[in-house]
């Protein structure tokens, strides 16, 4: 939310421009992706990809790599198209979060808090099967997310909720923050 502090400058909440940065990061980056994923509908795309691979895998031996060249020889048509579709819209979620965050909309706190407690529990389930730094890291980013929309945002009712948002808000605004500075 945007208010005024004593000595009238105006700010933003430093915890929901961090969050709409990370998510405006993410939108672009999906989105991306889902644009890159439609470039796999030509076959000699896919060959490429797989050619440089092969090479890569060779001289590097992860097994990540070879998981994605297992995935690109099974590609389908229906495939591609629905996990370019599926980026894409999702990279539209984020960047639909992110601005409204930027902008201290209160839908958009409440959108982020369920958006990313949804996907909490599959996270979870990830960590049952295999345990990595990334999936943990994520884990924490997401759990420190859905906590501090919660708390600092007062969402639901708590703490006095977007009664008490609004109430502070009107207590920074208009003559009285200029009186009380003056």
């Amino acid at each position: 939310m945007t208010h005024l502090r004593q000595d009238l400058t105006p700010t933003r909440d430093g915890g929901l421009i961090a969050i709409a940065c990370f998510k405006l990061a993410k939108a672009v980056a999906l989105i991306g992706l889902g644009f890159g994923l439609f470039r796999l509908h030509d076959r000699s795309t896919v060959d490429r990809l797989t050619d440089w691979l092969l090479h890569l895998s060779l001289s590097t031996g992860q097994e990540v790599i070879d998981r994605v060249i297992d995935l690109l020889s099974t590609l389908t048509q229906r495939r591609v198209t629905a996990f370019g579709a599926g980026a894409i819209a999702y990279g539209m979620l984020f960047g639909v979060e992110g601005v409204g965050l930027w902008k201290g909309k209160r839908w958009a706190e409440y959108l982020t808090f369920i958006a990313t407690i949804l996907l909490l529990p599959i996270e979870i389930y990830e960590l049952t099967g295999r345990v990595s730094a990334l999936k943990i890291i994520t884990l924490i980013i997401n759990l420190a997310i859905a906590i501090y929309l919660l708390l600092a945002k007062r969402l639901f009712g708590l703490r006095g909720g977007g009664a008490h948002e609004r109430a502070e808000r009107a207590h920074d605004l208009g003559w009285g923050p200029i009186d009380r500075a003056t």
